[in-house]
């Protein structure tokens, strides 16, 4: 049976074919090493339990992002990584009230940057600059929220969802303009009409849309609330934005200055703004990851009662949670690298 190949096959083939800048002499190396320890430690988390896997998982992650700087920094001074750039409080209390800070680490003169501030700053990201508690991070993740449950104290992501251009063809060019559904808006019911397109407004604020991005709720002549529509994620508001020009390629071009997470015309994931920053899903597995891992190396007994499944409500939360990062990493890492070789190619690099 023939299908698409899996992602960590994809990443070991990129090997022999760096992607991006990893092209460069200078790089090449330092990607292809980075790539063979994320295959190995990722191997290793396979194989431990709960108790010991957060360990090799971050630092799969971490020598991931190693192999991405190498492949998409553009500043020749910054794509060495030196250090984790972050640090973790309150490890001896619950495990979802951890709290990670980034922390600053760019050495000028050393011509490096830490690792998570280098690999967030990547394809226009803002790395968060005050602390997050883990549960908030958790929370924001798409592959991993419905793990907990929804208290209301804590932003889950909206599921963005592009109008088929191949059913509206001919709205599409005269228009110049993008429709797409956002599920997940949370807007109180007794309120209407121009208040109610606001209400939308104001909770869009609260996540992580890209600055380039000028979009509103649709109200159609002659209605006076937005439009809501039915999708594979279920119903919400319609949204429009200008196209940056009037063509497929326009329209997939106003999609990724929504969010870097969106691909075409797919449904994605729209992230909440956590510190004031625009992250991504790979920078939001980077924290929740660290923080973890700090929990189980320096605090072993507390992180073996949260794994306790006869007392601990979080315990098959978390185990679940290990078992998808395995799955997700992958996948986040090659969308990563597809994103370095198609930059490189705008930028006319040389293979």
């Amino acid at each position: 049976m023939q299908g698409k190949p899996v992602p960590m096959f994809r990443l070991r083939a990129s090997r022999a074919a760096p992607p991006g800048r990893a092209s460069m002499p200078e790089r090449a190396d330092t990607f292809d090493a980075a790539m063979a320890q994320f295959e190995e430690l990722l191997k290793a988390a396979n194989v431990a339990g709960p108790a010991a896997s957060p360990l090799p998982l971050f630092y799969a992650l971490s020598q991931a992002g190693r192999a991405i700087s190498a492949a998409a920094a553009s500043d020749g001074a910054s794509w060495r990584l030196a250090g984790h750039g972050l640090q973790a409080r309150a490890l001896d209390g619950e495990l979802l009230d951890v709290r990670v800070k980034p922390k600053e680490s760019r050495n000028v003169q050393a011509r490096t940057i830490s690792s998570f501030q280098g690999v967030s700053e990547l394809f226009g990201g803002e790395p968060i600059q005050r602390s997050v508690t883990i549960g908030d991070v958790w929370a924001a993740l798409p592959e991993i929220n419905d793990l907990l449950g929804r208290d209301g104290k804590r932003r889950r992501p909206l599921w963005v969802v592009p109008d088929d251009p191949a059913s509206s063809s001919s709205k599409l060019f005269p228009w110049g303009r993008v429709f797409v559904t956002v599920v997940g808006l949370t807007v109180p019911d007794d309120v209407r009409g121009q208040a109610r397109a606001q209400a939308v407004a104001d909770e869009l604020g609260n996540y992580a849309v890209g600055v380039e991005a000028r979009w509103a709720p649709w109200v159609p002549v002659g209605m006076s609330d937005p439009v809501v529509s039915e999708t594979s994620h279920g119903y919400g508001f319609r949204l429009s934005l200008e196209a940056t020009q009037p063509t497929f390629a326009g329209h997939i071009a106003a999609l990724r200055q929504v969010s870097r997470e969106a691909h075409g015309f797919e449904s994605f994931a729209l992230l909440p703004a956590l510190g004031d920053a625009r992250g991504s899903r790979l920078s939001l597995w980077w924290l929740v990851l660290f923080g973890l891992s700090m929990v189980a190396r320096y605090e072993p007994a507390g992180w073996a009662r949260a794994l306790d499944p006869r007392t601990s409500v979080i315990a098959a939360p978390v185990e679940e949670l290990l078992r998808r990062a395995l799955e997700v990493l992958p996948e986040i890492i090659w969308q990563q690298l597809e994103w370095a070789r198609i930059e490189a190619i705008g930028n006319d690099l040389p293979d």
